[in-house]
């Protein structure tokens, strides 16, 4: 991973904008061509998209967790030579995302333009997941944050975005929902449609639910381990006949299992 990060970016930076706002970032190797903001889900922070190096042991966390689908879009927005950064919201440390944050996400990137000489009206593009995704919603509000070019909330609504008919700036929208999860669906449609029906630029990805098999978990573990993973679940009825997960895995009942292997 180590040689494959270097092949995408350089070094990661850390900084606590204003003496506390936790931000990291890492520029692509060649001359960025936007900003890729990355806003993190309830109970997690900012630096879950990197990967770990002794810089991170000085983050609110005191590590980097480099989780395996925010690192892969990490890398793709690295490839395509757009700047990565995230910022801790909340409470810095395993929080969802205040009103307050909107504020502090605007100076965290106004100071990481600035400390790496890039242009101010340097395009940014948001993405965020669960409370991450509302927060995009309210960089993309009247009030929100210069030069915002498109978001994509995953997972989640944008209250702020509609609900107030602050969208008088139309920032093109694209929504990644999972029909599975009704009330969130529901709410991200109603969302879809409002900012439609103002005339915004908005589209809608639906993932389908993936059975848990061995070589779907070798994105992050060994064959070996994964196989005993998979048997696990089975055991534990945490999957049904067909190998998806059974009931909402937000219940964590697959959790136990788990790490009674991986431990």
């Amino acid at each position: 991973e180590e040689a494959l990060d270097r092949t995408l970016g350089g070094e990661l930076r850390y900084a606590r904008v204003n003496g506390s706002i936790e931000t990291v970032w890492q520029m692509p190797l060649g001359v960025p061509k936007g900003v890729f903001f990355m806003a993190h889900g309830c109970q997690h922070q900012g630096t879950d998209m990197f990967r770990d190096v002794p810089i991170c042991s000085k983050s609110n966390f005191g590590r980097c967790l480099n989780l395996p689908e925010e690192a892969h879009l990490r890398r793709a927005a690295l490839a395509r030579s757009y700047l990565v950064m995230a910022v801790s919201g909340g409470m810095g440390k395993k929080s969802c995302w205040f009103q307050r944050d909107l504020s502090r996400v605007k100076m965290a990137v106004e100071y990481v333009k600035e400390v790496e000489n890039i242009t101010e009206d340097l395009p940014v593009v948001a993405v965020g997941a669960s409370s991450g995704g509302e927060m995009v919603g309210m960089l993309a509000t009247d009030s929100g944050l210069p030069h915002l070019k498109c978001i994509v909330p995953q997972v989640s609504s944008v209250s702020e975005l509609t609900w107030g008919s602050s969208a008088g700036r139309q920032i093109p929208t694209l929504f990644v929902v999972m029909p599975r999860d009704g009330y969130t669906f529901d709410m991200a449609t109603d969302d879809y449609l409002a900012l439609q029906s103002m005339k915004v630029r908005t589209a809608m990805i639906k993932v389908k639910p993936r059975k848990v098999t061995a070589s779907y978990l070798e994105r992050c573990l060994k064959s070996d381990l994964a196989q005993k993973v998979v048997e696990a679940l089975q055991k534990s009825d945490a999957l049904n006949d067909e190998g998806y997960f059974e009931g909402d895995p937000l219940e964590k009942l697959w959790v136990e299992p788990v790490r009674k292997v991986i431990h």
